[in-house]
């Protein structure tokens, strides 16, 4: 996942300046700081989202990280730090939130069709629609509701 061929460029060596940033814009992350290592110092696990893992080769990703501490009687030794690789969860998520933009347009798009074609066989009720919709955005938004909601 990191592109070191071997164990031994990783072993004993302190992983939060070798491969490790807490957000994108880091040069590198500082331990003390650490959403990952400061769980284990504090005798707690966590799980932390968003935090970013460096490739040999330069290149970054997102992950997810659970951290645990290790003890040996009451004293912590070390700890646990699990990264996985959430770049294809971010892409799908973009993805479907664009896919529900799409089909909220597509949906307001039939609403207003069938609207009009409503109005274009009985004049007499034209507009009513739209009258009632105000009326109804006007109540909602009386009401505090949120403005998803209105819509």
């Amino acid at each position: 996942m990191l592109g070191y061929p071997e164990e031994s460029d990783l072993l004993g060596k302190n992983l939060c300046k070798l491969i490790h940033r807490c957000n994108p814009n880091e040069l590198r992350c500082i331990q003390n700081s650490c959403n990952s290592y400061n769980p284990v110092k504090q005798v707690v696990g966590c799980r932390v989202d968003g935090q970013i893992l460096w490739r040999k080769n330069g290149t970054s990703f997102p992950v997810s990280c659970w951290s645990y501490p290790i003890f040996k009687g009451s004293e912590i030794v070390g700890g646990v730090v699990t990264f996985f690789d959430i770049s294809d969860q971010l892409k799908n998520k973009a993805a479907l939130k664009a896919n529900q933009i799409k089909l909220q347009s597509t949906i307001e798009g039939t609403i207003s069709a069938i609207s009009r074609a409503i109005e274009a066989r009985d004049p007499y009720t034209a507009g009513h629609q739209k009258n009632v919709a105000n009326l109804s955005q006007a109540i909602a938004t009386e009401m505090g509701l949120p403005a998803e909601q209105i819509k």
